[in-house]
């Protein structure tokens, strides 16, 4: 185990001393780093700077017995020469010229000899060289006289810039080559150490290192000093706490010079209170604030680093979460800019009135709202006016203090109040409470609590109208479902309308009154799907299930030929089942087949034909109607609301058409010419399993008998005679059915487009 080494407080104080100037070294050398764009050209006062710090490092290990006397003897003479060489570097940034070679060679030779014979004193296994105690020191001191002189020829030729940027850096590297010249000197001549510059070495590379600082700090007049805020803080902390160590140094020091009974005892309090008081300035805010606004004031041009607090503003108002309250999001933003410990945000409602939103660490009194029109807020939107509060510490004049509402004084520290402005719109106001940094308010202050305030009210406002837009995609929804249902309503009231409209010619008809009865029993069944989906909402699944397509196009034309012209089934192929709703399907091609209708004359034809492939059935719907041209079918076919119908239809019906077959997993196609016709193709997936061909051939002959009632009660004739005429034909062949109105539709389409 290591036995604690004890050292006099004299020894304390020059060891505490060496360490703070190797750490004003240190902060020199990094605000070197920072001089804008001139990196080049302080790089090697930099380097010496850092050379220097290690030096008195090397002293302070000396001092503990860590290194031996010949190697900090060594360090030190490295030390001048990398000082020799920095100088001679810089003296050619500067002038632009070479230094010669000779006296380079000079430098270096001077040194490597001066080096060589340090090293062969210190180190005993090499062959001895005879040297006397000045031949020693003749190295050392020649390159400080060389030093010096490089020094007064950097001044003598540099440009009026860089002399004064190396104005300071210049006086102390005097004062340091002439404190080592006197001590080399004093060795020489009295062969011993001059105890009394040793022990104020420390303090006076103290002294040389704030020098370097300011000299550090110096800057062309249109040149900006960047360094990071962070640095200097963290800097100035360090440094802080090491003048504070020795300070309590010093008093023990003066402790042990009375060598009183209580002298040990005092240095032990001393001790504790040096470290509960450096816990303390750690870990209080308002000490690293006061800090902070000290390096802002007496380093920076400006006490903000606006771009260290626009990034952190945004950042923090990006990460908001969908839980969190972005009233208060916004608010803490606001108040981590200035360190302020609570708040609270105002925002002007629909009445005009500026209300509470938001509350944060801070008690408000009741009824704290504000006319939007009352004197107070218009200081907002004539003048962008910022209340600097009593506990702002503010001397700036406030005009406007009178229009203060009364509750303003009953908020416990209150700071600051701010408007929130967008273009010249006032949208709310934020109060805060006293900051950690107790500085009053200043013109600066003032440009960031506006900044920060246009910032939060376009913040906020965008959030708002996300707001809005979700709750207006929400009615969307609402209005297009209902859109839909009174789409379908239209179709049901139109059956019903028929209904009542041949009523008064055939109620006294058996068979017009069972017609009349499956309509309205039909029209009842689609309404409480209707009801039911409206309710419940769409379930796409729970209603589909495997269906024929001839059966549902069968019965889709039977429920079409109230109107002409009677569209016609033709080309059939091997049927084939889908997946589907079956009432949702009927429908749907029941709504292709009647726009048909609409759009084509009594003595037109419409054609439905079906192809099967592997995958999939084409269903298609041709017609010989009005058409549409091309600029309809690109933009507003499908558009919602768009009709060609004028008042007659809602236009949302080939939206719907559209929206069905792409949830099925189909695809909607339309080709149109005007005065020639249109073709709706409808492709849809199958599936496998055919239908069989006894159930096809009985919906065939219910289809052909309701389409004779229809026809009879349309004319005004008996069903049952209209059924017994047409007897034979109903009771021939699937096929032969099928034939003859395939023959009738080419016929029909012939003589049309003769036409």
């Amino acid at each position: 185990m290591i036995s604690p080494i004890e050292f006099s407080a004299l020894t304390q104080i020059e060891i505490n001393s060496h360490i703070v100037a190797s750490l004003l070294y240190v902060l020199a050398g990094l605000l070197l780093n920072s001089k804008n764009g001139k990196l080049r050209f302080y790089r090697p006062l930099q380097i010496a700077c850092y050379a220097t710090a290690i030096t008195q490092l090397s002293v302070t290990a000396l001092k503990v017995s860590w290194l031996a006397s010949n190697t900090v003897t060594l360090i030190e003479m490295a030390n001048l020469g990398i000082w020799a060489i920095a100088l001679w570097r810089l003296l050619e940034n500067s002038t632009g010229q070479t230094v010669k070679t000779i006296f380079k060679s000079s430098i270096m030779l001077i040194w490597l000899i001066s080096s060589l014979l340090l090293i062969n004193k210190s180190m005993v296994w090499l062959p001895s060289i005879t040297t006397s105690h000045m031949a020693l020191l003749v190295g050392p001191i020649l390159l400080t006289l060389i030093i010096l002189a490089l020094i007064e020829q950097l001044f003598r030729n540099s440009s009026r810039p860089h002399r004064h940027n190396l104005k300071f850096l210049g006086i102390g590297l005097l004062v340091m080559m002439f404190s080592e010249l006197y001590s080399l000197a004093y060795q020489g001549i009295f062969q011993a150490v001059d105890l009394t510059s040793r022990n104020a070495d420390g303090f006076i590379h103290s002294l040389i290192g704030l020098l370097f600082i300011l000299g550090s700090l110096r800057t062309q007049p249109e040149a900006t000093i960047v360094v990071s805020r962070k640095i200097a803080f963290y800097g100035t902390a360090l440094l802080s706490a090491g003048v504070f160590l020795l300070c309590i140094s010093l008093a023990a020091y003066y402790v042990q010079l009375n060598k009183a009974e209580w002298s040990d005892a005092l240095q032990m309090v001393l001790f504790v209170f040096s470290i509960i008081c450096l816990c303390l300035a750690a870990t209080s805010r308002s000490i690293r604030a006061n800090i902070q606004v000290f390096v802002n004031k007496n380093f920076f041009r400006y006490k903000y680093d606006y771009r260290h607090v626009w990034l952190n503003l945004i950042k923090t108002l990006s990460n908001a979460s969908a839980k969190e309250d972005f009233y208060l999001h916004s608010l803490k933003a606001a108040a981590n800019v200035f360190a302020s410990r609570g708040g609270a945000l105002w925002l002007k409602n629909e009445s005009g009135q500026l209300q509470v939103v938001s509350t944060w660490r801070v008690t408000l009194p009741e009824n704290t709202s504000v006319d939007s029109h009352s004197p107070f807020a218009q200081a907002f939107i004539d003048r962008e006016w910022v209340y600097a509060l009593g506990n702002s510490g503010s001397n700036l004049v406030n005009p406007f203090s009178e229009h203060l509402p009364e509750w303003v004084n009953e908020i416990d520290n209150a700071w600051v109040i701010t408007p929130l402005i967008i273009g010249d719109k006032l949208t709310g106001f934020f109060l805060l409470t006293q900051s950690a940094n107790t500085n009053p308010l200043i013109w600066e202050d003032l440009d960031v609590l506006k900044t920060v305030g246009r910032q939060l009210a376009s913040y906020i406002v965008r959030q708002k109208s996300a707001e809005q837009l979700a709750e207006a995609k929400q009615f969307d929804t609402y209005n297009r479902l209902t859109a839909f249902i009174m789409h379908d309503l239209k179709n049901l009231i139109a059956q019903q309308a028929l209904v009542v409209e041949n009523a008064h010619k055939h109620k006294e008809n058996p068979a017009f009154v069972e017609d009349a009865i499956r309509t309205i029993a039909n029209s009842v069944d689609r309404m409480n799907h209707l009801l039911k989906r409206l309710q419940s909402g769409p379930q796409p699944s729970s209603q589909q299930r495997a269906i024929s397509i001839h059966s549902v196009l069968l019965e889709a034309i039977r429920k079409s030929v109230d109107r002409q012209p009677i569209p016609t089934l033709r080309d059939r192929a091997d049927d084939v089942s889908i997946t589907a709703d079956h009432d949702q399907l009927i429908m749907i091609l029941m709504h292709v087949i009647r726009n048909a209708q609409d759009a084509t004359s009594n003595d037109g034809f419409i054609d439905v034909s079906v192809v099967a492939e592997q995958n999939s059935v084409h269903i298609d719907i041709e017609d010989n109607g009005c058409g549409m041209d091309k600029e309809f079918l690109r933009h507003r076919l499908f558009k919602p609301f768009e009709s060609t119908k004028s008042s007659m239809g809602m236009g949302i019906g080939a939206y719907q058409v559209r929206e069905f077959i792409q949830g099925m997993g189909g695809k909607l196609s339309v080709s149109s010419e005007i005065n020639v016709g249109t073709t709706v193709c409808i492709t849809l997936p199958i599936k496998r399993g055919a239908v069989s061909e006894h159930a096809t051939r009985r919906i065939i002959e219910d289809d052909n008998r309701a389409h004779i009632e229809s026809l009879a009660m349309r004319n005004g004739q008996n069903p049952s005679s209209m059924e017994s005429t047409e007897k034979t034909e109903s009771t021939e062949s699937t096929e032969s059915t099928e034939s003859t109105e395939s023959t009738e539709s080419t016929e029909r389409k012939t003589s049309s487009r003769r036409g």
